[in-house]
């Protein structure tokens, strides 16, 4: 199954870029940043002893199996540090989740200010659910000293923890485990063993690569004559232009209904500066309304059409 994203959703990017942003922020002991997913478990029993492997033959698992109800895992991972603790619980309820949020502050966090929590947009994932489970004045402290920070709707991809719980579940999840006892002690393990190696998450994906490469996800705005102007419509020039260092393109595009009306062009200038071949800074003409369009290609004829039909021409400044 897919986390298909909708698309032009200011609602969608909003959170997808808060979360980009937090991912990020360099290692703080006073502020960390811990992901924290809860996948459900079900709990199965075998009604025949499985056949052992041979040499040559594979584990002989029997198709039949007995249900025996269902367990919640809460998964916590500080990707920086390379570290994670997984809890058990039958269930998942607000009060569950309050209690694991109070564990991540008071025990294993006692000395941060601050603990920056990324996770999904479940009911119980609140600061309402703290007032749930503790008197007022213990939600209260431990409400000041917990950030959370939610990851958008379809797109719990952003949560580094899925990465995390992808491991899990290959190396341990995927057999039948009967009971919540067998169940605790073989995250337990797990847990120790990944620790002890330090495996660690390098997040490379940005907000500035997110502007360029999830461009359709971003809103589209309309300006004073009605044009539609991408958001991330500079990234989209950056993208697909070679690096010329020191040089500065005049980029003008007027509109059909200017044009039509005979009231002239609406020019835009961006000053191309190199910043790592991705940042480039937009300076609107002051003279005209800011009419900046989708270009796709540098090395089109001098003059020509867009796909949105605005025309375009681009000039070599002269040094």
């Amino acid at each position: 199954m897919w986390g298909i994203p909708p698309a032009h959703s200011g609602e969608f990017v909003a959170h997808m870029e808060d979360i980009l942003d937090v991912s990020q922020t360099p290692d703080d002991p006073q502020g960390p940043v811990v992901c924290l997913d809860e996948p459900p478990v079900q709990l199965i029993k075998e009604t025949r002893q499985p056949l052992p492997a041979t040499p040559g033959q594979p584990e002989k698992v029997d198709y039949e199996y007995e249900r025996h109800g269902t367990a919640n895992i809460f998964l916590f991972t500080e990707p920086l540090r390379g570290t994670r603790h997984v809890q058990v619980t039958e269930q998942r309820t607000a009060v569950d989740w309050a209690t694991e949020s109070r564990d991540l502050l008071e025990v294993r966090y006692p000395e941060a200010a601050r603990v920056r929590l990324v996770c999904d947009n479940l009911n119980p994932h609140g600061i309402g659910s703290l007032y749930e489970a503790f008197p007022p004045e213990q939600a209260h402290r431990l409400a000041a000293r917990l950030e959370i920070h939610h990851t958008p709707k379809h797109g719990s991809w952003l949560n580094i923890a899925e990465i995390e719980l992808s491991v899990l579940t290959r190396q341990c999840l995927d057999r039948r485990i009967p009971d919540l006892e067998t169940l605790t002690k073989e995250m337990q393990q797990w847990e120790q063993r990944r620790n002890t190696s330090q495996k660690g998450v390098d997040w490379q994906f940005s907000t500035l690569d997110a502007r360029i490469k999830l461009r359709r996800l971003y809103p589209q705005i309309q300006s004073c004559q009605g044009t539609s102007v991408m958001l991330s419509a500079v990234c989209t020039i950056a993208s697909g232009f070679r690096k010329r260092p020191r040089e500065e393109w005049r980029y003008t595009a007027c509109c059909k209904a200017e044009k039509r009306a005979g009231a002239g062009f609406s020019a835009v200038e961006l000053s191309w500066r190199e910043s790592g071949g991705r940042a480039y800074t937009p300076i609107a003409d002051r003279r005209s309304p800011c009419c900046l369009t989708h270009y796709r290609d540098i090395h089109a004829p001098v003059t020509g059409r867009c796909d949105t039909g605005v025309s375009r021409e681009v000039v070599r400044a002269t040094p």
